[in-house]
């Protein structure tokens, strides 16, 4: 798991870099997609995952996750420090 994680880093590392050169392609406007599917597959969940959705944000695309069947416990480790933060930030003071 510890080699996925590090991958998983390394590819929201590439996908910040890669947004910030978008502007550096001659005559090219880029437009995000509204809405960005990410399907991981069940053998790499976490950096399939991170890569998909990564870079779609990155990109200024909404994203969906819908993980692998047999790795849901992947996007629920990852979605609960989210929803903690959100809970966080809705809560009066």
């Amino acid at each position: 798991a510890d080699g996925e994680v590090s991958r998983a880093v390394d590819a929201a590392v590439h996908a910040a870099d890669r947004t910030r050169h978008l502007e550096d392609i001659n005559g090219a406007v880029p437009v995000p997609p509204r809405l960005t599917v990410v399907v991981p597959s069940w053998n790499a969940p976490l950096l399939d995952a991170a890569d998909g959705v990564l870079t779609a944000l990155a990109a200024g695309s909404g994203v969906v996750l819908q993980p692998a069947t047999a790795a849901r416990r992947t996007s629920a480790s990852g979605s609960a420090p989210r929803r903690a933060s959100t809970a966080r930030a809705a809560s009066p003071p």
